[in-house]
């Protein structure tokens, strides 16, 4: 866990849970005014993957158990941040969403070295939750602009009708579950599944 408030400031603290919460202590990290961090798991390179920025300026971190790396990234987004951060497991890539509504917004891709901008022809404005679907293998998302949901596979997004869609809202959270092998959402009083159709 990374950050917190302790009622005026944003902190900087990393802490590791391994049965038990221990704060660690490392020589650089993340500023806790970064905005809205988002993250990812990177279970290829077993490492956590977190963007943000301060002042307009996107910065890119990751997490390796023990300390954290600072990336001078090639084409991060700029003076964006992302709604959400999701890791491609088939394509060994994290994932940044970013909101849509201000230029260099779009869909963004980390291998670990370099950001790369992927300029699909539709877009889903405003989205909120996201996950990778492991069944799938496709990133599932929530746009609250148009209370609809899309799916992207790589080389686009695609809008999916379906006969319900939940509302996204901000400070929700989506996940795949490996054992009902659906996308699960909660928001705030229902629980919602979806399997690719419904």
């Amino acid at each position: 866990m990374f950050g917190g408030r302790d009622g005026r400031y944003g902190l900087s603290d990393t802490w590791v849970f391994d049965g038990s919460w221990r704060r660690v202590h490392g020589h650089m990290w993340p500023a806790g005014e970064y905005a809205g961090l988002a993250v990812a798991l990177d279970s290829e390179r077993r490492r956590i993957v977190s963007m943000g920025n301060v002042g307009n300026i996107g910065s890119t971190w990751e997490w390796d158990g023990e300390r954290w790396h600072w990336f001078d990234a090639p084409g991060a987004p700029y003076g964006e941040r992302p709604n959400q951060l999701v890791y491609d497991k088939s394509r060994r890539r994290s994932v940044a969403i970013t909101p849509g509504f201000i230029p260099g917004s779009g869909t963004y891709e980390w291998d670990g070295a370099s950001w790369l901008l992927v300029a699909p022809a539709a877009f889903p404005m405003g989205v909120m939750p996201a996950a990778y679907d492991e069944v799938r293998r496709r990133i599932v998302a929530l746009a609250w602009e148009s209370s609809s949901t899309w799916e992207f596979d790589g080389s686009g997004w695609t809008a999916v009708a379906t006969a319900t869609t939940p509302l996204a809202t901000s400070g929700r959270t989506m996940v795949f579950d490996p054992v009902l092998q659906r996308i699960l959402y909660y928001d705030s009083s229902r629980t919602w599944a979806y399997d690719g159709r419904t």
